[in-house]
């Protein structure tokens, strides 16, 4: 968060090593539950936030003093945690739950369970957009879609049917007008859609065919 440390998540040997970014060495490792996934500081970058995707928990960790302060149990599967643009609430969803969990962060409680339709299925990634308006999910495994929830309302705005192996979805702004991008893997494409500006269902403007096989992350 301040530019001086970045977090590396080990699947396998479940943990997180704090890296010093001037000198390049790991200050800190903590151990944690099975199969964490991605790590997130939190607004006031003291703390880091990592779901735990092998349990039920989402970790919060004081990574300068190298513990586990406390544990947040949700539905089981937790895949990614982000945070609100003004970093009040975290949003996590679930691998293995049709659902997503909205988090008051000083509270650190779930205040809101949002519904995902059976049709999408569990979801491996999420994004939320730059104005705090919107989240979308990336479910590879189940129904191939992106499920896009409006923030204000918590209702899902859309099921997409992206397509096989959909991953990772991101969001950019190009001459006022705001787009997501969503990477789907088995078809070796990044999927373009234009947003709504009403809360409605977002309009698809491009399929780029990607050079590699298995497109899977994708930053702005």
């Amino acid at each position: 968060r301040d530019g001086r440390h970045l977090d590396v998540i080990d699947v396998t040997t479940n943990a997180v090593h704090v890296i010093d970014t001037a000198t390049n060495a790991v200050v800190h490792t903590i151990y944690l539950n099975r199969a964490p996934h991605e790590g997130f500081f939190s607004a006031d970058g003291n703390e880091l936030w990592i779901a735990e995707r092998g349990v039920d928990t989402v970790a919060v960790i004081d990574w300068r003093h190298d513990r586990v302060v406390d544990r947040i149990v949700c539905e089981d599967g937790p895949s990614k945690v982000v945070f609100s643009p003004d970093g009040r609430l975290a949003y996590v969803n679930h691998l293995r739950a049709y659902s997503f969990d909205v988090i008051d962060v000083a509270r650190r409680k779930i205040i809101q369970h949002v519904s995902i339709p059976n049709v999408a299925g569990g979801s491996s990634d999420e994004a939320i957009s730059p104005d705090g308006k919107e989240i979308w999910l990336g479910m590879p495994a189940n129904g191939y879609t992106t499920a896009v929830v409006n923030l204000h309302t918590y209702q899902v705005e859309a099921v997409l049917n992206t397509g096989p192996r959909t991953n990772h979805p991101n969001f950019v702004t190009v001459d006022g007008v705001n787009y997501a991008y969503q990477t789907v893997g088995d078809l070796g494409q990044t999927l373009v859609y234009r947003r709504s500006t009403t809360g409605g269902s977002p309009t698809l403007v491009k399929r780029i065919h990607n050079h590699g096989l298995g497109p899977h992350g994708i930053w702005p």
